[in-house]
């Protein structure tokens, strides 16, 4: 997979690096709507966008390890929360990495 980060891009990523390092919280009630699978991988996104040497490409390719393997009803959970993820956070959306 091709990374996307423009400058447009990474600015917003950073952005929302920014929001989530100062309201930690801000996607606790996106967390707790999902089921105990989903939320496993799903708090490992979050995580990854709080490490200080994360870009969006970076993010975009670590995407495929945290979901591999995953049954098809956590996956589909997983969407939902992405749309949730990306706009909550103000990020650009692009395709998956989850």
């Amino acid at each position: 997979m091709l990374c996307q980060a423009n400058p447009e891009v990474t600015e917003k990523f950073e952005d929302a690096k920014a929001l989530l390092k100062a309201k930690p919280a801000i996607l606790d009630d996106a967390l707790s709507k999902l089921s105990h699978d989903a939320q496993t991988p799903a708090r490992k996104f979050r995580e990854l966008m709080l490490r200080e040497d994360m870009d969006p490409c970076l993010f975009q390719r670590a995407g495929p390890e945290i979901v591999a393997g995953l049954p098809e009803p956590v996956l589909k959970e997983l969407e939902g929360f992405k749309k949730e993820f990306v706009d909550i956070l103000g990020l650009l959306w692009f395709p998956a990495p989850f």
